[in-house]
């Protein structure tokens, strides 16, 4: 016999990240052999027990990996259901709504770019633990033309109430005159941080296109398409996390776009 932990077992059938299957048994959802768990470091074996999330019975076999990249339009919530009945990512990838599918690179609902959906429970944990240090690449519109000084004060970090910010690398793309376009590539990503960091310095955000995580990058992606992650992709973007490359990439469906709707936000 042959036992794992539960949330660990959870995450590696892609029902959710490590840290998201926790929450799950913490919350009573998961009962193994009729019995609800809520302890942490409980053991199972898959092959044997009975493992049921939301009264649905986990198949033991590993499922698939599941890799895409898509790109999030403003105006959609990050992510993959929502009680009110709001549009959310997951339906950029209908063809996957039967499967349990999270996101690693979370966006706010106004800001749009790069986001990963996979059922690879540790890649995601890894990728957004406080810890990693991944890469994660913005062009960002603000209002004004921020001075020499305020992108060195980005640079360094900034004071805002959750603590300062990590130093960030801050370059000027173009400017006119009533905005400017700038690329910021940070290693942390608390909620709003670049709008908040934006706003603290008077230059407040216009618009928030993310372009690239670690080595994985939007490319010509358009607003609603999505696509699988090719496999050097995949092993690129694991090796940034020093996570074993063993699973093979998704079949690549062809390119999708989905009709936006219009929302003044």
């Amino acid at each position: 016999m042959s036992t794992e932990r539960l949330h660990m077992v959870l995450a590696d059938l892609g029902v959710a990240s490590r840290r998201e299957s926790e929450q799950l048994i913490k919350a009573g959802r998961v009962v193994v052999n009729g019995k609800r768990v809520t302890a942490m470091g409980v053991q199972v074996d898959r092959a044997r027990d009975k493992i049921e999330v939301d009264g649905q019975t986990l198949d033991p076999k590993l499922p698939q990996p599941i890799y895409l990249i898509a790109h999030k339009p403003p105006g959609m919530l990050s992510t993959t259901r929502d009680d009110r009945g709001r549009q959310t990512v997951l339906e950029l990838a209908p063809e996957y709504a039967d499967r349990r599918l999270f996101l690693a690179g979370r966006l706010d609902y106004n800001s749009e770019g790069l986001v990963l959906l996979t059922n690879d429970g540790d890649l995601v944990y890894l990728l957004t633990h406080p810890t990693s240090g991944v890469p994660k690449t913005y062009r960002v519109k603000v209002k004004g033309e921020p001075s020499a000084a305020v992108v060195e004060k980005l640079r360094r970090g900034i004071h805002l109430a959750t603590g300062r910010t990590r130093p960030a690398a801050v370059e000027v793309m173009g400017r006119a005159r009533i905005n400017t376009w700038l690329e910021i590539t940070m290693t942390e990503g608390r909620n709003r941080e670049i709008r908040d960091m934006c706003h603290m310095v008077g230059h407040p955000v216009q618009r928030l296109l993310r372009v690239a995580i670690g080595s994985l990058e939007l490319g010509d992606l358009r607003p609603g398409e999505v696509r699988p992650l090719t496999h050097p992709e995949v092993v690129q973007l694991k090796a940034l996390v020093d996570m074993p490359a063993h699973k093979k990439a998704a079949r690549r469906p062809q390119k999708r776009r989905v009709a936006r709707k219009s929302q003044d936000k």
